[in-house]
């Protein structure tokens, strides 16, 4: 799209020309061609209607009028006549619409002044009043939220309703058959007495024959059994054995010949005792039935009823049937199920802010920097008003950090290399009453670690005199209000001194003076 330009632009050149037509829009130009353009020069190209197109090697110049993929159509726009008579001038165009703001930038920081003379420094004006008391100090932190103990657990949920009973499961497998009995044979029976024999009588012998043509030998026929004994009672005996080979033994029409009874294989009827149901060598059954022992303790078969029916029992004294259940009571309880998914978390809940904490314990104070460079003096105070000085009011309590060491202390040397004033000498000031001293440390050291405080009134001190004396020791806070010397109140310098040094030094030591001064 092209991007309209507002306001007035007066080139400086042909460059900026140049530069203005460049930036018409965002479509490709070629400003700088060796050939004419031609069909494939298209949107492919990145042309668009009103790209232009300068052929320097011919002196020529064109314009898209159809970017079409494949179908450009360049226009030449340079005639080969003379050039024509400049038309008059159209109406001025209409303001475009203002641009946006540009980012500001700032320019770079001017270099500073030089730091102006000090003025003189003016008159000591008279005490003023005092000023009124300072606002209350920002509130402290809120301490952390202590939470509150967790609620009673909620009451059990009711049982879930009784499952429906399960389906019967498949009859049970047939028992192992039983042992065989072990065979107890009968007492035999007593020998029957012997028959009386016939009498014989022999007739006249005739004349001997003519020797005969031995015969065929004939079918051997046995004779019909004879006759049982008499009195033939029960046989005791271990072994009973034919008389006659592959006759048998007939036992009351019983024939027992070679392994068989009556004819039939004995030890073919036999077979393991202890098989499985489904050993069809063994077992048969009809198609598609299931099996129940009867009152009689016979295994009887039961056709498999229609689809969707069940196996139904019909008492302990009835055989078993197939039917559709008519919605029965209750079923058993089934078995527990899988414990259900656990619910979404619950909303949190408002946040409650628990009490308050306890104020933590003040932090050990930090070691004391070295002293920065003198402040630049401050301009003149106007003169005050006159005002007459007020009669004392009252009492102030200040404290005044007469030393300080950073690291190590060391022996004999004091913890500032000049003394503290506690007021301007020559200055008008209240009566200044010493209540007591102060020294503490980040590191604590060990063994005996002594500081003295020693007062006088000269900043050299010519003639110190020890007012207090604190034994840190291996402790970061020590405090006295026992003096070692009464204090004049003359002497208005105070020093701070280590006397004595343990195996383990104290680390980053500040020492305080506390007193008390009337207000005027």
């Amino acid at each position: 799209m092209p991007i309209p330009i507002t306001g007035l632009f007066t080139p400086s050149g042909g460059a900026d020309a140049f530069d203005l037509l460049s930036w018409h829009d965002c479509a490709n130009h070629n400003w700088a061609a060796n050939a004419a353009p031609g069909v494939g020069d298209d949107v492919n190209d990145g042309y668009v209607v009103g790209s232009f197109w300068l052929d320097v090697t011919a002196d020529k110049g064109y314009q898209c009028l159809d970017n079409t993929a494949g179908a450009a159509v360049w226009k030449e726009i340079t005639g080969a006549g003379g050039a024509g008579t400049v038309g008059q001038m159209g109406p001025p165009g209409m303001d475009g619409v203002d641009g946006q703001d540009a980012w500001p930038i700032p320019g770079p920081p001017g270099a500073a002044g030089a730091a102006g003379s000090a003025g003189a420094a003016g008159a000591v004006g008279a005490t003023g009043q005092m000023g009124p008391p300072g606002f209350d100090g920002a509130d402290g932190a809120d301490g952390y939220p202590i939470p509150g103990p967790a609620g009673a657990a909620g009451a059990a949920g009711a049982a879930g309703a009784a499952g429906a009973a399960g389906v019967a499961g498949p009859p049970g497998m047939d028992g192992s058959d039983g042992l065989d009995g072990i065979p107890i044979p009968g007492p035999v029976g007593a020998t029957g007495a012997a028959g009386v024999a016939g009498a014989s009588v022999i007739g006249l012998m005739g004349p001997p024959g003519c020797d005969g043509q031995d015969g065929l030998d004939g079918w051997s026929i046995p004779g019909p059994p004879g006759a049982a004994g008499a009195g033939g009672g029960d046989i005791s005996t271990d072994h009973i054995t034919e008389t006659t080979a592959d006759h048998g033994v007939l036992v009351d029409t019983v024939l027992i010949k070679d392994g068989t009874v009556d004819g039939v294989d004995v030890s073919a009827r036999d077979h393991a005792r202890k098989h499985t149901m489904t050993a069809t060598a063994d077992h048969y059954g009809s198609p598609w039935d299931v099996y129940y022992s009867d009152a009689d303790g016979n295994i009887a078969a039961l056709d498999l009823g229609a689809d969707g029916t069940y196996l139904r029992s019909n008492g302990a004294a009835a055989a078993p049937s197939f039917g559709t259940p008519a919605g029965g009571g209750a079923g058993g309880v089934g078995p527990m199920g899988m414990p259900g998914l656990d619910g979404a978390d619950g909303l949190d809940g408002w946040p409650i802010p628990g009490p308050a904490g306890a104020a933590g314990a003040a932090g050990a104070a930090g070691g004391v920097g070295p002293m920065g460079p003198p402040g630049m003096d401050g301009a003149d105070g106007g003169d005050s008003f006159p005002m007459p000085c007020p009669v004392p009011v009252g009492l102030v309590d200040s404290m005044m950090v007469i030393g300080s060491k950073t690291g190590s202390l060391a022996l004999n040397v004091p913890l500032s290399p000049y003394g503290i004033a506690i007021v301007r000498s020559g200055s008008t000031y209240g009566t200044i009453t010493l209540v007591g001293a102060l020294a503490k440390c980040v590191t604590a050291g060990a063994g005996t670690n002594t500081i003295i405080i020693q007062a006088d009134d000269n900043v050299a001190f010519s003639s110190p005199v020890t007012i207090f004396s604190l034994s840190l020791d291996a402790t970061t806070l020590v405090a006295t209000t026992t003096f070692v010397n009464a204090w004049t109140s003359t002497d208005i310098y105070f020093r701070a001194v280590p006397t004595g040094l343990g195996a383990t030094v104290p680390q980053d030591t500040l020492v305080e003076l506390d007193f008390t001064r009337a207000v005027r």
